[in-house]
């Protein structure tokens, strides 16, 4: 069975130039050079206008704000463009805000506690909008990537989607290493179920209060695995990557190269520390205290 829906010819949301000619543009940066000149944002839709069936995008902004014009460009070039942005900025106490976010986005929350992860998804709780998506400050969406979502779940692939898959092991989750599948792992054709998935998240508005149905293991990492335990335990739904063609990077999550370079400094945050322990305890809490079933031993 084929993952999209084919529609009647003349009926498909952009015609293969259309596409061709976006592509071009994103690539081109010229969403960017508007966002930047202070051209481009106009709010994509009125509070009276707004349409149920759309979605709604919840940025964060902590020590990345020169990130920012990239992703609003990386938006403004979707295929099925997102009815409202919102940003949720982090800002440390010795950091005043540096200049005025609510110019960029179509709602603002300024919290003057650092709630690392978890604070953002609080917001997806208010969205009006059928879907919504959590994105990371360092991942910038290609064009066709929120079509792909939508897709996915209407040929039957309800739950958690993102583009950074995660399929654990049996055990040593962290040492033993791990599987990943989407825009920085495995590039697969057809749907891929995971684990959870991280960097950027995309469901249907109904699914957010999942993530809030029971205390996280800890407040300072692993939501992404909290929410793909919660989605599972509390509503029977799985976790997926929708498909990231080798070819066709048009379909994919995040731009690669702008996504390789962004990451950088997050990712040395990661190496340090107790990162990889503490997300072996996140696991080990989520299965056996919680009964999270995770792929690799799920059929034993």
């Amino acid at each position: 069975m084929a993952l999209f829906k084919k529609r009647p010819p003349g009926t498909h949301r952009y015609s293969p130039k259309g596409l061709s000619l976006r592509f071009k543009a994103w690539r081109g940066d010229r969403a960017l050079k508007r966002v930047q000149n202070g051209l481009c944002f106009e709010r994509l839709s009125s509070d009276n206008v707004l349409d149920p069936s759309g979605i709604t995008v919840i940025l964060s902004a902590f020590k990345r704000l020169h990130w920012l014009p990239y992703q609003l460009a990386a938006l403004r070039c979707q295929s099925v463009p997102p009815q409202q942005i919102w940003l949720w900025h982090n800002v440390r106490s010795e950091e005043p805000l540096s200049r005025d976010l609510s110019t960029q986005c179509d709602r603002l929350v300024v919290s003057n506690h650092d709630w690392s992860f978890f604070g953002r998804f609080s917001l997806a709780l208010m969205a009006q909008t059928q879907y919504v998506a959590v994105i990371d400050d360092d991942i910038f969406p290609a064009p066709q990537w929120f079509e792909s979502c939508i897709d996915t779940i209407e040929a039957g692939h309800d739950g958690i989607l993102g583009g950074a898959g995660v399929i654990l092991p049996p055990k040593n989750y962290y040492r033993d290493g791990f599987r990943n599948v989407g825009w920085n792992g495995e590039h697969h054709t057809d749907v891929q179920e995971v684990d959870f998935v991280g960097h950027s998240w995309f469901m249907r508005s109904q699914h957010a209060h999942l993530m809030w149905r029971e205390r996280p293991y800890t407040w300072n990492n692993a939501e992404d695995m909290h929410l793909s335990c919660m989605a599972q335990l509390h509503g029977g739904l799985k976790t997926w990557v929708p498909p990231h063609p080798e070819k066709q990077p048009a379909l994919w999550s995040c731009e690669v190269d702008r996504g390789r370079v962004a990451s950088t400094t997050h990712a040395a945050s990661k190496a340090g520390g107790d990162f990889k322990m503490v997300r072996d305890q996140a696991v080990e809490h989520y299965k056996q205290k919680m009964g999270w079933k995770i792929l690799s031993t799920r059929d034993l």
